[in-house]
């Protein structure tokens, strides 16, 4: 079961609801929730969202605080020079979701 993708960007959470906070993440990207989830685990979900400043497209992990994120971040970190292993772009650590 998963418990992130029922509580984070999901499309009803916005419709008729107040802006979202200020975010450091959301500051510098779109995400539109109303586009399918790229894929979710456990405690996280992909989707895709798009680089304000450059309109590039990336795909974004949202990882619940439910668990320490730490030791994925660090093991992406050491594999960045591998082919077969997605690049990390930016890490967020936000308190909004």
């Amino acid at each position: 079961d998963n418990v992130i993708s029922e509580e984070i960007l999901r499309p009803s959470q916005f419709i008729n609801s107040a802006p979202i906070p200020k975010s450091p993440f959301f500051e510098a990207y779109d995400v539109d929730v109303n586009a399918s989830i790229l894929g979710d685990g456990s405690f996280s979900v992909c989707r895709r969202c798009i680089e304000k400043s450059t309109g590039k497209e990336f795909a974004v992990k949202v990882i619940s605080r439910k668990v320490d994120s730490s030791r994925e971040v660090a093991l992406l970190r050491l594999c960045q020079s591998h082919p077969n292993i997605v690049r990390m772009h930016q890490v967020f650590y936000d308190e909004v979701f």
